[in-house]
């Protein structure tokens, strides 16, 4: 019985703030589940474009060998890394629902393309094998279409054997 006289206490405007506090937590847990659903998404869109170098070996690498990143708009991102010179790589990148083109190119320390990606779509990926070991790879997108996209990238290799 206290408990319901306390809650018949209130005045309107702290019922008015609880209220608001409601309704402001249920939009920030809405949003961030949105926002899973979109990464899962292009999770499994990255898992899709990986399919066949998966089946052929190549599994992903750790570390600074992965991004992903979110847009609005058209634009391009970087993404440093350094591989083993003259061994084979597989890089593949994935959009949610929305992105159109995605695509990336990859440029050695000489700032020379070495390789571009020519799959067209939202799932670009690409074998190849470098010949320098420090390498930028440049993603651009266009604009996003309903939103917020989100894209992850991913670089595969084959596993070494111990020496």
């Amino acid at each position: 019985m206290k408990q319901r006289a306390l809650t018949h206490g209130r005045t309107a405007a702290q019922k008015l703030r609880a209220a608001s506090w409601t309704v402001r937590l249920c939009v920030c847990a809405s949003l961030a589940s949105c926002g899973r659903a979109q990464w899962r998404e292009a999770d499994a869109n990255l898992n899709a474009a990986a399919a066949a170098a998966r089946a052929d070996g190549f599994e992903p690498m750790n570390g600074q060998h992965n991004t992903f990143g979110a847009f609005t708009d058209s634009g391009s991102t970087t993404w440093r890394v350094h591989l083993t010179p003259r061994q084979p790589y597989f890089v593949a990148a994935a959009c949610t629902a929305g992105c159109d083109a995605l695509d990336f190119t990859i440029v050695d320390s000489d700032a020379t393309e070495a390789f571009a990606d020519t799959s067209a779509g939202a799932a670009p990926r690409l074998l190849f094998t470098p010949a320098q070991g420090n390498l930028r790879i440049t993603f651009r997108h266009d604009r996003c279409i309903g939103g917020r996209c989100r894209w992850i990238a991913q670089v595969y290799a084959r596993p070494t054997a111990p020496h």
